[in-house]
């Protein structure tokens, strides 16, 4: 399962686990979420960012959104875990990440809560390369999530 995230200017995909995962993040690195605006010409009332429910997502959260991922993403840097260590590394080069990262989810697997996990550097490199991707989306402004 996958998440759109839709801003006037681009679309980011993201696996659900991803999605579930970069929220934690965000929120372990400073990101107060303020709730999403649900879509209620479609009949959606979820006001949580954890499912698409064509909710939308104002563009000052967005902005915090944007601002608590860059901090997080210097500490993927600092790790080596940005997409250019990934280039260096085998699919079966694994790191611990953690628990301070508040990663829950590897792929469908639900972790221990507050355990460090262990993965690939290749998928952290993915992850963050996403995060990129979103962080230009959450600077654009307001977006949704289908």
């Amino acid at each position: 399962m996958s998440v759109v995230l839709s801003g006037d200017l681009r679309v980011v995909y993201m696996p659900q686990w991803e999605w579930l995962n970069t929220l934690s993040l965000a929120k372990n690195f400073g990101w107060a979420p303020r709730g999403t605006s649900p879509n209620r010409e479609l009949g959606y009332t979820d006001e949580g960012y954890e499912f698409s429910a064509h909710q939308e997502v104002s563009g000052g959260d967005a902005h915090h959104l944007a601002n608590a991922l860059e901090r997080a993403m210097g500490q993927f840097v600092d790790r080596g875990w940005s997409a250019l260590d990934a280039e260096r590394a085998s699919p079966s080069d694994l790191v611990i990440v953690p628990a301070t990262f508040g990663v829950k989810y590897i792929f469908a697997y639900a972790a221990p809560r507050d355990m460090p996990v262990m993965c690939s550097r290749e998928m952290l490199a993915t992850w963050y390369r996403d995060l990129e991707s979103l962080v230009t989306l959450c600077r654009e402004g307001s977006f949704r999530i289908w």
